[in-house]
């Protein structure tokens, strides 16, 4: 077998009605010399078998697919280190498994290598929502990137869209610095796109939607249940220490101060279909204290517009929950900020972008 250009590093749990096409947009690929590794993390379907039985149909890519099996559940954080270890080719690139690429997606990125020898590349993404609608996510709104400094500083402090696919990274990268990787499965694309890009010496930009980031009703994030919701806001917690020990160790605590309040806010945000019950609107104003007093003061950082007084003050009131408040703080006349719709923030309508 050819050394494989580019490791494809596929995350497989629980997605069998997804990793059929998820594995033929690998399968598919333009450039030949790739390599495609399969960490199934204990799932319980037969998503594996599925994936194995399409590479029936792909003769030329069976010496290429590698298989890493876990006996039990790790989570995404260690299937995708457990990738990235199992790689033998010097630039890595990751897809869930509910996911697919473009098939063009690894000659575009190797080609760009050929142009740039940079240690990671960043390209856009097509996001598709629970309604179906689908748009184009970009990593550089401006569509500008420079010396990186604005890409590294959108991504980290979370003004971007922050996904750790629709990106190319040199191996060495994870395994030549100090790790700081996530330990739980919320915000850890967060945590890896920081630990990356403060690493990375270079960066390009491929102003392409190569990868397919589809709507999951039946993945992690997507249960509402308020156990659920309560875990996921321990898990960010915990990666939120991690992210704040990276920034720490590379002196970008300050620089990065907007990313710190928006981790924080994130895990904060979990609970916010709930503050109705008494129970866990303490549990969301005890997380991150310090949230609640910049939304009613402010500080050095940030100046909180009337509408996020209001709303943080209802929330202590214990009023939020009622009708009539959220028709006042959802009105066009307190509308969010665009940085307060935290999933949508640097995507653009396909139909706009026409």
């Amino acid at each position: 077998m050819e050394q494989p250009k580019i490791s494809f590093l596929v995350a497989i749990y629980n997605v069998a009605p997804y990793i059929e096409r998820c594995v033929r947009s690998l399968y598919s690929q333009t450039l030949k010399e790739i390599e495609i590794i399969l960490v199934d993390d204990c799932s319980p379907d037969d998503s594996l078998k599925i994936a194995m039985d399409v590479l029936e149909e792909y003769p030329n890519r069976k010496e290429q697919v590698v298989v890493v099996r876990h006996e039990t559940n790790k989570g995404v954080p260690t299937t995708r280190w457990d990738g990235i270890m199992a790689a033998s080719s010097s630039y890595v690139t990751f897809v869930d498994g509910d996911d697919y690429v473009e098939p063009n997606m690894a000659e575009v990125y190797y080609n760009k290598i050929q142009e740039n020898n940079v240690d990671m590349i960043l390209s856009d993404i097509y996001g598709t929502i629970a309604s179906g609608e689908a748009f184009i996510i970009s990593p550089a709104p401006n569509g500008v990137i420079g010396n990186g400094d604005n890409v590294r500083d959108d991504t980290i402090n979370i003004r971007v869209f922050t996904s750790a696919c629709s990106k190319l990274y040199k191996k060495s990268l994870f395994t030549e610095h100090e790790r700081f990787w996530p330990v739980k499965g919320m915000y850890d694309d967060v945590c890896i796109c920081a630990y990356t890009l403060s690493n990375a010496q270079s960066l390009a930009y491929v102003p392409l939607p190569l990868y397919h980031y589809c709507y999951n009703p039946t993945s992690y994030v997507s249960n509402s249940n308020i156990n659920h919701h309560v875990k996921i806001l321990h898990e960010i917690e915990e990666n939120y220490a991690v992210y704040h020990s990276l920034l720490a160790s590379k002196g970008l605590l300050e620089r990065n101060q907007q990313g710190i309040f928006r981790f924080k806010l994130g895990a904060k945000y979990r609970m916010i279909d709930h503050v109705g019950q008494r129970k866990w609107r303490r549990l969301f104003l005890r997380t991150y204290p310090e949230i609640n007093r910049i939304f009613l003061f402010g500080n050095k950082y940030r100046h909180p517009t009337y509408r996020e007084r209001l709303w943080m003050l209802s929330i202590m009131l214990g009023i939020y929950h009622l009708p009539r408040v959220k028709k006042l703080i959802y009105s066009k006349r307190f509308r969010p900020r665009p940085e307060w719709s935290i999933e949508q923030v640097g995507i653009t309508s396909i139909d706009d972008n026409r």
